[in-house]
């Protein structure tokens, strides 16, 4: 923050370098300061007139990126079917509450000579929150499928990254939330598979497994008392397991198993988790009709 202080103060006649290496005006809880600095530090770019200003700082831009040009390979065609790799990221900057501050007073060269009661000087501009957000989604993502031994098997994986920092003018206080996921999935289908039991037909036997894991916490961060709290966050694990078979045409016997597993990243909460399992037989009435 001091040198955002000293490359804002430097040009105002109305203030003058400190020995703390602010600028008279222009402490750390300065709005222009705070603005300047969160701006700066969480988009890791350099302290300039542009960077610091919300409104004149340019944006990332946003992209996709696709591939699916694997399967055009001639040793690939034996075992994989399809096959897509996809990258993106999203980022936006969010400004609330901005208004003219009535209270602010310049001279008759532009600069800033009103000050409040904390002896900075005022923003002509007022805000109450700003607000980054970026999104990797997926950092690392792959579709595809294959075929092994004559069977087809299905994958899915995703890498997900977020992170969503909002700065509170009114408290100069830094809320941040920060996610990363990563799902794992896969869908064999084993066809005419035969039952031990003469009256049941062959069918398709069709297994979805899928795994996922999920870290997410939200810490704050007071920027005067320079102090970084852990106020929510947990980390999420899930198993997920069904087989479906057909008996009938129109009876689907379902075997199912679901685990959870919550491990939390703050003292004042506890580990929880939950197991589901069991066997649904589901009857296809819609099927009678046709």
């Amino acid at each position: 923050s001091t040198a955002v202080s000293q490359l804002i103060g430097s040009k105002n006649a109305n203030s003058s370098s400190l020995a703390s290496g602010f600028y008279d005006g222009y402490s750390g809880s300065q709005q222009d300061v705070v603005l300047g600095a969160f701006l700066t530090a969480y988009t890791n770019n350099d302290v300039t007139d542009r960077n610091i200003n919300p409104v004149r700082n340019i944006p990332v831009p946003n992209w996709t990126l696709n591939y699916n040009g694997l399967t055009k390979f001639k040793f690939t065609q034996k075992f994989l079917k399809s096959f897509k790799l996809n990258h993106g990221y999203n980022s936006t900057v969010s400004l609330d509450g901005m208004q003219t501050n009535l209270n602010a007073q310049v001279d008759a060269t532009g600069n800033a000579f009103a000050r409040d009661l904390n002896n900075n000087f005022i923003s002509p501009m007022q805000l109450q929150n700003v607000r980054i957000s970026e999104k990797f989604a997926p950092l690392i993502g792959v579709l595809a499928t294959w075929t092994i031994f004559g069977k087809t098997l299905t994958t899915n994986f995703e890498y997900k990254k977020s992170r969503d920092a909002t700065l509170s003018l009114a408290n100069n206080q830094v809320t941040e939330n920060m996610t990363e996921e990563i799902t794992f999935g896969t869908v064999l289908n084993v066809p005419k598979l035969k039952l031990p039991f003469e009256r049941v037909k062959q069918n398709d036997l069709i297994v979805n497994l899928n795994f996922s894991y999920r870290d997410n916490l939200t810490v704050i961060r007071k920027v005067v008392e320079n102090t970084n709290q852990a106020t929510a966050g947990q980390q999420t694990f899930s198993f997920k397991l069904d087989a479906n078979y057909k008996l009938t045409d129109h009876l689907m016997v379902i075997f199912y198993y679901d685990q959870s597993l919550n491990i939390p990243r703050v003292q004042t909460s506890f580990v929880t988790g939950s197991i589901k399992t069991g066997i649904t037989v589901r009857f296809d009435l819609n099927a009678l009709r046709q």
